[in-house]
């Protein structure tokens, strides 16, 4: 019987022990790295191959509340960030530091980057047209339910050099959808298609076949 009890009261402790060290989620929306050794991981297959620029101006498209952008600044600094989504509930300034005060701590290092906030539609991008270097388009392009307005609006925005930068899971067929959040997958003949109607030029591509993630960069025509 005292075996029994004691049992129990370990069993107790330890599962009070580990709901205590359970970590509360750091902020509101998306993904987030738990310790510095998923952080390298995220680097190594995901944040290595999005290129970009040191003094450069960049604005990604559906950044919520910045989450990969705040984490690629701690690679690269003097870049000066619009951070551009149509769900204030994600985008808003209290989210943002949020953020940054979480991988500030995780990795102990201050960013610098400094971080605009842009407010669009399902339509309309609402970025100042010629002022970007680059424009990011960071696992969203199959959530635009309305492509053709929105890539004139980044082809508009971007500057006469300027490149866009998409990651995507492609689908191996059309219509098949991702199990994450039920869109329908890009279809790379499509989607290539569909980038070329808006005058994009494909510059380079990159595939991560661990994670089945492939990197575009497209250039204006």
């Amino acid at each position: 019987m005292k075996y029994y009890i004691l049992l129990t009261l370990l069993f107790i402790a330890n599962y009070n022990l580990a709901f205590a060290q359970k970590k509360e989620r750091p902020f509101r929306c998306g993904f987030y790295s738990r310790d510095t050794i998923q952080f390298n991981k995220f680097y190594n297959s995901t944040l290595q191959y999005i290129e970009i620029k040191k003094g450069e101006r960049i604005a990604s498209v559906g950044a919520q509340n910045g989450n990969v952008e705040i984490q690629l600044s701690l690679f690269i600094d003097s870049i000066q960030f619009t951070l551009q989504d149509i769900d204030t509930s994600c985008l808003n300034e209290v989210e943002i530091q949020k953020v940054k005060n979480y991988y500030e701590t995780l990795v102990d290092k201050t960013i610098s980057n400094k971080f605009d906030i842009v407010v669009g539609t399902e339509t309309k991008t609402n970025l100042e047209n010629n002022y970007y270097d680059r424009v990011l388009l960071l696992n969203v392009y199959h959530e635009l339910s309305d492509k053709k307005p929105m890539l004139e609006g980044i082809y508009a925005c971007l500057k006469n050099k300027g490149s866009l930068v998409v990651m995507e899971k492609m689908g191996k067929r059309k219509g098949k959808k991702r199990h994450d959040c039920n869109h329908i997958m890009p279809f790379e003949p499509d989607f290539l298609a569909e980038m070329k109607a808006a005058n994009f030029v494909l510059a380079s591509k990159t595939t991560n076949a661990k994670n089945s993630l492939t990197f575009y960069i497209f250039e204006k025509s």
